[in-house]
């Protein structure tokens, strides 16, 4: 059995956030593709009113209390790869329920997206999302789902804009001519490896990974990456194995365990759950 040194460095520069204004005029990315392609047309525009989700109470670094109200609706276009596209909407004040004033915004994804995946991760994203357009200082932990309730306030109409899907940097086209020569220099495909996840719920709950690794003779052929929701792993070899998913909670990276069986070819994560 050998141990295999862990990269912990954190995924959350590869969280891309693609978010769109409520004035299509004041879209940072309008802009630019409007200086880089002057004679293309304007993007157009489509007024929505999302349909409401849930709402979340997050705290500023000042303990105020800041109220997301998490739509969705079908023309925020579907995430593609790593990237989660969504509508932020300006800042409005509601009353809580003891009458004080308080900021809320409101955010529009996916509805497919988001009655699948709302979770920490996403509610963590929106607000990395309004805490860079607007320079609020948001507590990323100090959140929670309000329970029946899923919005405060009105939601106001987002003009959202009609963009084609942006391609996927990871994905390649379905169908592509190659030459002899290309053929001779393609790069092996990588694999997806059985693996399996499971919850060891206790005092000190953790998630368990077993990797089925075959054809992998040495740990020194294993990249693995763990950050606080997600595991990358990459192997060398004659066999190039590529792994990347999410926890579906957040863990703690710096006291996770890799241990590789090079007799039977089976990579085992123990990964404990952040408290």
């Amino acid at each position: 059995m050998s141990f295999l040194d862990v990269d912990r460095s954190e995924f959350e520069n590869s969280l891309l956030i693609e978010g769109s204004e409520n004035t299509s005029s004041n879209s940072i990315d309008s802009l630019i593709d409007r200086v880089i392609n002057k004679d293309a047309p304007p993007l157009s525009t489509k007024l929505v009113t999302p349909i409401p989700g849930a709402c979340v109470k997050a705290l500023t670094k000042n303990g105020e209390k800041v109220f997301i109200n998490i739509c969705h609706t079908e023309d925020v276009p579907y995430p593609k790869g790593l990237t989660i596209p969504m509508s932020i909407g300006h800042q409005k004040e509601v009353s809580d329920n003891n009458g004080v004033a308080c900021a809320a915004f409101d955010v529009a994804v996916n509805s497919r997206f988001f009655k699948n995946n709302c979770n920490e991760l996403l509610i963590s994203t929106i607000i990395e999302g309004i805490a860079n357009k607007y320079d609020i200082e948001l507590n990323e932990n100090g959140f929670r789902i309000l329970r029946n309730v899923k919005c405060k306030g009105k939601i106001n109409p987002m003009n959202i804009e009609q963009r084609p899907p942006k391609a996927d940097p990871r994905t390649k086209p379905l169908i592509s001519e190659i030459t002899n020569e290309d053929e001779e220099l393609r790069k092996p495909e990588t694999h997806a490896p059985e693996f399996n996840l499971i919850k060891v719920d206790g005092p000190r709950a953790y998630y368990a990974s077993e990797i089925d690794l075959k054809n992998v003779s040495s740990k020194e052929d294993i990249s693995l990456q763990i950050g606080e929701d997600r595991v990358h792993l990459l192997t060398n070899g004659k066999i190039k194995y590529l792994l990347d998913y999410c926890f579906p909670e957040y863990v703690n990276s710096d006291l996770c365990n890799a241990e590789y069986d090079c007799d039977e070819q089976i990579l085992t994560l123990t990964v404990p759950l952040r408290k």
